[in-house]
């Protein structure tokens, strides 16, 4: 069982106990990973596509895509800026392509019950079924656009970030956490800066 889902029990658990409740900050905590492909130079880039289009990924299964919000097209337009890109319209016009993909994951948890009283009769419930939180994350990739690949081949990855435990989605509070793990995956991608900004 993985330390989420043991700390998402034990704070129901102390919480029919005795009222205490774990901080969102705890049970529902963004964990960020961002990375720069080995040796790129990113000082000499400047022009940034972002796709409009985000892939989504369901408990597994490839789902239709969807559209990029456009808060969070605003937001990576704006961190993307301060690090010296300015954004355009088509990829054959940029040096760089940045694509999001979604994954959601909806978890199961259970609890069995025994006491001495029912020793005679086994567990019982054997197993109860106790409910289901979704999570999910956002992958975050920066293409190299300014050569075509090799036949059959692909683009080179100059960039890759990833929010984990964010409700990845395009509405409501999902979007928040969405933007929220976007700026601090920007703050913590400073290599990312171009020779524009000093």
């Amino acid at each position: 069982m993985d330390t989420r889902r043991w700390l998402l029990l034990a704070a129901i658990a102390a919480q029919g106990c005795g009222g205490y409740y774990a901080p969102d900050s705890v049970t529902f905590g963004t964990v960020i990973y961002t990375q720069a492909g080995p040796g790129v130079d990113f000082k000499p880039l400047r022009k940034l596509f972002i796709d409009p289009t985000a892939d989504v990924f369901k408990d597994g299964t490839q789902q239709p895509s969807v559209a990029v919000p456009s808060s969070t097209v605003m937001l990576i337009n704006s961190r993307m800026a301060a690090y010296g890109y300015t954004s355009v319209g088509t990829p054959d016009a940029a040096d760089v392509g940045v694509r999001l993909t979604f994954f959601n994951n909806t978890v199961s948890y259970y609890y069995s019950y025994c006491s001495i009283y029912w020793s005679y009769y086994g567990c019982y419930p054997y197993w109860g079924y106790a409910g289901s939180y979704s999570t999910g994350s956002v992958a975050q990739q920066m293409l190299d656009l300014r050569t075509n690949p090799p036949p059959g081949g692909s683009r080179t990855v100059l960039w890759l970030s990833a929010a984990y435990a964010v409700k990845a989605g395009t509405s409501g509070d999902a979007v928040n956490n969405l933007n929220n793990g976007l700026n601090q995956i920007f703050d913590q991608s400073t290599f990312l800066k171009t020779s524009a900004v000093q």
